[in-house]
């Protein structure tokens, strides 16, 4: 995808934003995903079905003509995108109801100013679930469930503010942290109304 005319959001004040046309922008990249039920692992118990599944992102996206107050961004990386993410995953389901995955989450490092000199850290994820779903009695569906996100306790910022500028002397503030580990239940309770 090419882009004419970007708008970037600046920050010139504590809680004070303004658009700046950042010119063009190309957004050129690779997404691939795949999802597949390998036999040879039903075979040792024909009441449990796996599927694994994989998804890649790589993005190349950059600025092709971005100029602000005398500086040329033109060539550099665009501004709060990772280049590559990843994730992963089993999914396991059993005919008597029982359920449960584990899933793996990759977000490759990303760009937090214009001119490329600060770079956030790449940072992976762990998630898990279990549960136990069942049809009760043709009309009520029952789904009770219970998981850990983040299972290793990484540190990492679940979002980033670019082009951060500093104020009162203090640095910039690019970093907004994310979920250190945390834990769910859930029970949910369907009828069916016909």
């Amino acid at each position: 995808m090419q882009i004419k005319d970007l708008l970037v959001a600046k920050r010139i004040g504590p809680d004070a934003f303004v658009g700046v046309n950042a010119g063009k922008t190309a957004h050129t990249g690779l997404e691939t995903t795949a999802r597949f039920s390998p036999d040879n692992l039903q075979a040792w118990n024909s009441n449990i079905y796996p599927s694994i599944f994989i998804s890649y992102l790589y993005t190349h996206y950059r600025f092709v003509d971005f100029s602000e107050k005398g500086q040329n961004f033109s060539g550099n990386k665009l501004t709060g995108v990772p280049e590559d993410m990843l994730s992963a995953g089993v999914d396991l389901n059993t005919f008597s109801g029982f359920y449960g995955n584990l899933t793996f989450q990759h977000t490759g490092s990303m760009p937090m100013r214009d001119d490329n000199t600060e770079f956030s850290n790449p940072y992976s994820l762990f998630n898990a679930k279990i549960g136990y779903r069942r049809i009760l009695c043709n009309k009520i569906n029952l789904n009770m469930h219970a998981g850990i996100n983040n299972i290793f306790d990484e540190k990492y910022a679940s979002m980033i503010l670019v082009n951060a500028p500093s104020f009162g002397g203090s640095a910039p503030r690019y970093y907004y942290p994310g979920l250190p580990r945390n834990y769910y239940v859930s029970v949910m309770v369907g009828y069916l109304i016909r």
